[in-house]
Parts: C-alpha cells; structure tokens; sequence
C-alpha cells in the first residue's frame, strides 16, 4: 500500500498522514496508464482524489506501470514520492494558506504568521479557535506598539484612541481597531464562548487593518508623500 503526507484540505492538519485505499487504472495504453485514486487522512478520515500518468520509460526493466500497481497492492508501506516521482494535484485543492500582508514590520508579521498557522489548523483541532483569537489580538498589539512606536504603556482601547488623537489612525481605522480588540477580548477571556465564525471575522478584519495601515502606505511615492505633508 502507498502512504504519503499531506496538508488536509477536509480538516486543515498539517502534513497529516494519507493512505491510498483504492485505485482504478482508467485508460491503459502500450507505454502509459493513468491512474485515479483515492486516498483517506488518518485524522479525519476525509477523501482527495487524483489521477496520476505512469510512463514506462525503459521497456529492458521491469515497467514502471507494474511496479506501481505492485506497491498499490503489496501489505508493505512505500511513500508515494517512492512509487511516483511526477506532479501530483489532488482534489479538492482547497488547502488554507497563510495570508501576510505586504510590507508589515518583522515583529508584527511574526506575530501574524503565529495566528495563521493556527488558524489553518482550527478545523481538526477546535480547541485551536480561543488560542488562534489570542494570536490576532497579540497581532493587533504589536502592530499598534510600531505605530505608537512601541509606547506599550497604555490598555489596548488607550493605546487605539491616543493613535487617533496624534492624528496616526483615522477615525474609520480607529473604530476598526476597537471592533477588533472586541472580537479578540471575547476570545482571551476563559468564561466567553467564542466561534469559528467569530474567528473569521477576527482574521479579516486584523488582515485589512494591517493592509490599511501598512501595506497601502508603502505603496504610496515618497514623492506623493511629501507633496500631501506640504499641502
């Protein structure tokens, strides 16, 4: 049998271990065969499907088409990057991905990268969904700190009000922090119920926050700058 890792596109575990539990040789000519077949993750139990192209290159060795379907069938265990060497996709391909804005400071980038990777992870571990909440709640602190330059003396609401009052966040951008430092309060506090869905909406709004404040600055001509200082 074939065995291989994965990153779980039903459950979201990273790298979970998959088994091929059947197999169909589809279309079969003199020199190639292509294989679908079906695999199971050991965490989930969840499906994916492909259709793998095997090619006998050397017709002098023992064809590649029948070693493949020897370790598709033997009781022993082969990787699959052991019986195939080739691209494979799988479907369904939806796999989470990290999303990292542009141009966010080292610290607060960290910072993100922890959140995200526990996010991506929440579906096959739900007691994942408060720890992933503190993640972005300690994404929005430090993102904050920069742009108070690093003045973490002050709350959190504090710290988000004097930013709007030296004129460093917008009083759109303001109130977009304080939705956030609500939804991530909900999610460090032990005594509140906090949802996936209330997750969701905590990693939208850091992640458009963070482009608002970071990203889409950058991107402006040190030139535009100057010229919109002047006026």
């Amino acid at each position: 049998m074939i065995t291989f890792q994965y990153n779980c596109p039903r459950c979201g575990t990273k790298k979970s271990g998959f088994e091929v539990r059947t197999y169909y040789e589809n279309k079969k000519y003199s020199n190639q065969s292509i294989f679908s077949i079906l695999a199971t993750c050991n965490t989930c139990g969840g499906s994916i499907i492909s259709d793998i192209k095997v090619h006998d290159e050397d017709s002098y060795t023992t064809p590649l088409i029948n070693q493949f379907i020897a370790k598709l069938e033997s009781s022993n265990y082969y990787n699959l990057k052991e019986a195939y060497t080739g691209y494979i996709e799988f479907q369904p391909n939806n796999q989470l991905k990290a999303e990292i804005p542009e141009n966010l400071p080292d610290r607060v980038s960290d910072e993100l990268k922890t959140a995200e990777e526990l996010y991506m992870q929440v579906q096959a571990k739900p007691n994942f969904i408060k720890v992933s909440g503190n993640a972005y709640r300690t994404t929005l602190e430090r993102a904050l700190c920069e742009l108070a330059e690093n003045d973490a003396r002050a709350r959190l609401d504090k710290r988000i009000e004097n930013l709007f009052n030296n004129g460093k966040l917008t009083k759109d951008l303001k109130n977009f922090a304080l939705h956030i430092r609500s939804l991530s309060a909900d999610a460090s506090h032990t005594y509140n119920e906090f949802s996936l869905d209330e997750l969701n909406e905590l990693r939208v709004f850091t992640q458009l926050f963070l482009r608002y404040t970071f990203t889409l600055p950058a991107m402006i001509p040190d030139d535009l700058k100057e010229n919109v200082t002047g006026n």
